[in-house]
């Protein structure tokens, strides 16, 4: 099978799926819990550190 004929078979089954509104939904609550739970587990902080750190 060539590239073009994979890459196309896979474009085609990811469109299909973030297509669907289960996936539209999942992605929804991920969002919710990630907005709920950081502050609670400091995900900020560890952001913060991430970006200020020097090599």
């Amino acid at each position: 099978m060539r590239l073009n004929a994979m890459f196309g078979q896979a474009a085609d089954k990811v469109s299909k799926a973030t297509g669907h509104p289960v996936t539209f939904v999942l992605g929804c609550l991920v969002i919710v819990i990630r907005s709920v739970s950081g502050p609670m587990l400091h995900f900020l902080d560890a952001a913060a550190d991430l970006q200020h750190r020097h090599p």
